[in-house]
């Protein structure tokens, strides 16, 4: 059963975690899926990043997203090759950024944003004087569009935004009103 809930998390990657559909698809009770789950994150093969709903005022979901903190990992378990899909892509990205964080020790708390009528923004970096925001794009061209999202995010947040991020496989770097969009292998050098 471990295995088998291993495999269906490793699918569920990059999206939020529902606890009882995770144990509906890998034949096991509510409660062992939560031990499952709270096994993978002791061994760092997951992550739960936490949603982020300080503002009463707003309707924010409030699951925890679920990360595959090994990309390798999580393709074996799924018998994939190739390119990797959206949410893979966001997972890995994800995951490079915990490990940045936690080797130079920084003093952040990680989120997820999500709206009730779809506003997303996938990695919410807490400082303490405001927020780095992040959407990550697996394309290899981005537009305006993609980072939707990102724009006036000062009227859902508590703090200032800092800095919004658009993070893909695009080459160029791009500039729009509060956004910039960086290619991903310079968001994860050091």
């Amino acid at each position: 059963p471990f295995v088998r809930a291993q495999k269906v998390l490793a699918n569920l990657s990059g999206e939020l975690l529902n606890t009882s559909q995770l144990a509906k698809q890998s034949g096991i009770s509510m409660q062992t899926a939560k031990r499952f789950v709270h096994y993978l994150e002791l061994s760092y093969q997951v992550f739960q990043l936490p949603p982020w709903f300080r503002n009463q005022k707003k309707r924010l979901v409030k699951s925890p997203k679920v990360h595959f903190l090994d990309p390798g990992i999580q393709r074996i378990l799924l018998g994939r090759s190739g390119t990797l899909t959206g949410n893979e892509f966001e997972s890995a990205v994800v995951s490079e950024v915990i490990k940045q964080i936690k080797s130079e020790a920084l003093e952040v708390s990680l989120y997820h944003l999500r709206t009730l009528d779809g506003r997303e923004v996938d990695l919410l970096i807490e400082l303490e004087s405001g927020y780095i925001a992040l959407e990550i794009k697996s394309s290899v061209k981005v537009t305006q569009s993609d980072a939707r999202h990102l724009f006036h995010l000062d009227s859902i947040l508590d703090k200032p935004l800092l800095q919004a991020l658009l993070v893909s496989n695009d080459p160029r770097v791009q500039f729009w009103e509060t956004v910039t969009a960086v290619p991903v292998a310079w968001l994860l050098s050091n």
